[in-house]
């Protein structure tokens, strides 16, 4: 994900917006992957184990972001109570399995 910085403010002209590809090359940031003076690069990818667990790793670059490293773990329970809805007849677990999904994140970054 590329995410352009698009607020500027100066003391003399206020806040001032720009709209979201203004400051975005198409090849250089988005193609290549390079990020610039007003660009930030988030790249990740998570990996999802029966929607109960995740682990996840990435980076963020960009101005004030020097190459910094990600990584993480999830816990769900979406994937508890589809098991649990496979495996009984109950209307209660079935709209708990269908309407509820509680989610614990933990994310780390680091140089």
């Amino acid at each position: 994900m590329v995410v352009p910085r698009d607020i500027s403010w100066t003391p003399n002209q206020g806040i001032k917006y720009q709209s979201f590809m203004e400051d975005t090359d198409v090849w250089d940031n988005l193609v290549l992957g390079n990020c610039g003076e007003k660009i930030d690069q988030c790249k990740g990818i998570e990996f999802e184990i029966s929607e109960i667990i995740g682990i996840s790793y990435g980076s963020v670059n960009g101005p004030g972001y020097p190459n910094r490293k990600t990584n993480g773990f999830s816990l769900r329970t979406k994937g508890l109570f589809n098991i649990l809805d496979a495996l009984t007849e109950n209307e209660v677990i079935d709209f708990i399995a269908n309407h509820f999904d509680v989610q614990y994140i933990q994310s780390t970054y680091f140089r």
